[in-house]
């Protein structure tokens, strides 16, 4: 897979001003950590694309609350954060959200999200609007998965910052099948997208080729394609070679 271009040739809105720690090695136990809002009122919407869309906290709050088996038991707080980043996600000024695992430095040999990435295409969290990286000292999976909805609900495209390769989709053991990457590329790929390759500047990229679907695309519906693609611990056969299959040529889409 070609590495992923770290700079754009129009230029992205300013990071956040906060200074956030290094996230410290949470995907070798599946999980990515991921950015600091607003008022927590309606988001607005247009009544032709917002079938699965959040429209409130309370609504937003309900769902959570009937996954609580998968997400635990989190503080208010960290689902009005999560909320925000959803909010942030559907609303990025960049038009698109950038997917990948974390490096130290990125290279030919095994790209990833590091430090230049996020600077160039600026950090969102629960306080920074705008950017396509999410990053974030509060990170929980439930703010993970809403960022990934927001940018569902938006249709904007995801680009790949990391190869699908199996160290970078299968997880390390039966408690974690799969790593946050994965579990994103299934949310994506689940949810009316395909990844398409030979991008002329970025590489891979998922892009919707039914929005209907996307824009359908819950917690719910994401925690269900989650829970289908294990057996016994372990990321389905046939859903690995889904995750992992060439991408389809932008030419020949």
């Amino acid at each position: 897979m070609p590495q992923f271009k770290k700079s754009m040739d129009t230029e992205p809105p300013a990071p956040a001003q906060e200074k956030t720690k290094e996230p410290g090695n949470f995907e070798s136990q599946g999980y990515r950590p991921a950015l600091a809002g607003h008022s927590l009122g309606e988001v607005a919407v247009d009544p032709a694309a917002s079938a699965g869309r959040y429209e409130t906290l309370e609504a937003f709050k309900s769902d959570v609350a009937a996954l609580s088996s998968q997400y635990g038991e989190l503080e208010p707080a960290a689902i009005e954060n999560a909320f925000r980043v959803y909010q942030h996600a559907l609303h990025t000024n960049l038009d698109l959200a950038i997917v990948g695992r974390l490096v130290g430095e990125s290279t030919e040999a095994a790209p990833g999200i590091d430090d230049p990435l996020r600077q160039n295409f600026a950090r969102m969290n629960e306080g920074a609007q705008g950017g396509a990286v999410l990053n974030s000292e509060k990170w929980t999976m439930l703010m993970n998965d809403a960022w990934l909805l927001g940018g569902l609900h938006s249709t904007n495209p995801f680009y790949l910052a990391s190869g699908r390769t199996p160290e970078n989709v299968k997880g390390t053991n039966p408690d974690f099948p799969m790593t946050v990457t994965g579990r994103e590329l299934i949310g994506i790929t689940s949810s009316g997208y395909e990844i398409v390759a030979d991008h002329p500047a970025l590489g891979e990229v998922a892009q919707p080729f039914d929005k209907d679907v996307a824009r359908s695309a819950t917690l719910r519906t994401y925690a269900e394609a989650i829970q289908n693609a294990v057996a016994e611990g372990s990321l389905k056969p046939e859903v690995f070679q889904q995750l992992t299959a060439a991408a389809k040529p932008v030419s020949k889409r």
